[in-house]
């Protein structure tokens, strides 16, 4: 009888602990999920960046503010390569915007349950938009220093008489570089960057082609976006080259700034700044002995 007893009690003492075992998995479980790549990956350096980024991107946003140059157009009302008809966009510059960047928030945002790093969150977050400014100044700065006639300024000036927004005509002198086509291939060229680290497309190992058409996606989205600004006789052909190679350097100088190469064997990783500023699989002896001890094993990116 007292063995019976005994036994109740042990599996009572059991049942009642169950569930504070499960809260305090679901804690460590909580805790494990966005757990920091390498220790100690954090400096104040990045501050730094911050400012420098934020500056780009406000300096970029008033440069827009300011009118072009008037450039000599022969014959201004019967020059053809100006007379174009005027219409809408197909693509509205919130859409580009949209889905170039919030395309590539989403692939951060998927692959958190993978990386489960603050650390990669962080770096992705400041290179996306360290791309996005870098390349919105350079097209800003661009446009207003050439000051080309779009294909339908003619049109352009006879819908805004109409309208009577007739003191917005400068803008019909901001054809070059296009700041769409800028826009979309600096996103989408930074999402397929970091898409290709994750699922190591280009690694030594050799990649698999269903991986590499996922990663070129977002590119062939956002040369169809360019092209539609052709279509809508906003811009020449000229001017959507332009704007997308400037966008794609953009994404490319963000991208390798707090990532990886493609190619490396840690291509799904961030990189870990050091006080002397490069990476720490570069620069071992740099590492403080600190964030060297009991180092967790880092995630192994996306499964393949």
């Amino acid at each position: 009888g007292e063995q019976l007893l005994v036994a109740c009690d042990a599996s009572g003492s059991s049942e009642a602990s169950s569930p504070e075992e499960g809260k305090s998995s679901k804690k460590g479980r909580a805790a494990n999920f966005l757990r920091k790549v390498e220790p100690g990956w954090w400096r104040f350096s990045y501050i730094g960046d911050w400012v420098i980024v934020v500056c780009f991107v406000i300096f970029s946003s008033l440069i827009n503010l300011a009118e072009p140059r008037h450039l000599d157009l022969p014959f201004p009302s019967t020059n053809p390569n100006v007379a174009y008809p005027y219409k809408q966009d197909t693509i509205p510059a919130w859409a580009a915007g949209l889905y170039s960047f919030g395309g590539a928030v989403a692939a951060v945002v998927v692959c958190v349950p993978f990386m489960r790093s603050i650390h990669d969150m962080h770096n992705a977050a400041l290179s996306l938009l360290y791309s996005w400014g870098l390349a919105h100044t350079f097209t800003s700065v661009g446009k207003v220093f050439a000051g080309r006639y779009r294909p339908n300024y003619l049109d352009m000036l006879e819908d805004l008489s109409i309208s009577g927004d007739s003191d917005k005509e400068w803008n019909g002198r901001m054809s070059f570089p296009s700041g769409h086509a800028t826009i979309m291939f600096a996103g989408c060229t930074w999402m397929a960057l970091y898409m290709a680290g994750k699922l190591k497309c280009f690694t030594n190992k050799g990649g698999e082609a269903w991986k590499s058409a996922l990663c070129v996606g977002p590119l062939m989205a956002a040369w169809l976006g360019a092209i539609t600004r052709t279509r809508d006789y906003h811009h020449d052909f000229s001017d959507i080259l332009a704007g997308s190679i400037i966008g794609a350097c953009g994404a490319f100088v963000s991208y390798f700034c707090y990532f990886r190469s493609v190619f490396d064997k840690k291509c799904h990783l961030p990189k870990v700044r050091t006080h002397c500023g490069v990476c720490i699989d570069h620069c071992p002896n740099a590492v403080p002995a600190r964030f060297t001890k009991n180092r967790r094993r880092a995630p192994t990116g996306l499964p393949s």
